[in-house]
């Protein structure tokens, strides 16, 4: 799950074991004290706690101060963004896209800019970065202008075009 470090800390900060212990003495109570209810307890706490680890990630939108929110990156695999009417359901989309993959294009390039040179100069190595998967727009065009070479695997072409395909292996 994305967010098990979340989640326990989540489930820490309430007392974890104190939370534990007072489920399984409800469940004992209520009748399930027979013999193998420790593990009927047990496994009826793991299913709690995993709902309650899906409700905190069924998020759309974060809060960044009083009056000001951003989407969660992913909300748009929720069962909130679901059920949302189609047009909501656009305009959120566009704000996910708009917040994750062109307003914070230039914060990225800025700080690539700012701090990769000096990473390079630092060493004799031959520099590579990572560019694979989901990345900033601007991540090949500042690699290009840094001379830092990317990674390339065969399974993995960069041209989406030819995705499941193998790579050429020319380039």
């Amino acid at each position: 799950e994305p967010f098990t470090e979340s989640n326990v800390v989540f489930f820490d900060k309430i007392g974890d074991a104190k939370w534990k212990a007072a489920f399984t003495n409800f469940f004992f109570l209520e009748g399930e004290g027979s013999a193998g209810g420790g593990e009927q307890a047990a496994a009826c706490l793991e299913k709690v706690q995993s709902g309650l680890r899906s409700i905190l990630q069924n998020v759309v939108l974060l809060r960044e101060s009083k009056d000001s929110f951003h989407p969660r990156f992913g909300c748009l695999e929720t069962h909130s963004f679901k059920s949302l009417e189609p047009w909501v359901q656009r305009a959120v989309s566009s704000l996910h896209d708009d917040y994750f993959f062109r307003k914070q294009d230039s914060l990225w390039r800025s700080n690539a800019l700012k701090t990769l040179p000096n990473l390079v100069a630092a060493t004799n190595m031959l520099v590579c970065g990572e560019d694979l998967g989901l990345i900033p727009e601007c991540v090949p065009s500042v690699m290009s202008d840094l001379g830092i070479l990317g990674l390339r695997i065969q399974r993995m072409p960069s041209d989406s075009s030819k995705e499941g395909e193998f790579g050429d292996l020319s380039q």
